[in-house]
């Protein structure tokens, strides 16, 4: 998964099937000491997150990404 802002994903929550996992849009990355993001600020209607790309869908690619 490429994060880049303002993608649309699924936020991957264990305890659910994967039709229940709230959606989101992507406000923030974070690059790590190597220079790679693979972390995502994600704001969904239950608030905001900050999640591993391990744990994130893509829904819908934006289109300046």
């Amino acid at each position: 998964l490429s994060l880049s802002r303002p993608n649309l994903v699924l936020v991957k929550e264990p305890s659910t099937t994967w039709t229940k996992w709230p959606i989101g849009k992507i406000t923030a990355v974070h690059p790590s000491e190597d220079g790679v993001s693979r972390t995502a600020t994600v704001k969904t209607r239950q608030g905001t997150v900050t999640r591993s790309a391990r744990s994130l869908r893509l829904v819908e690619p934006s289109g300046d990404a």
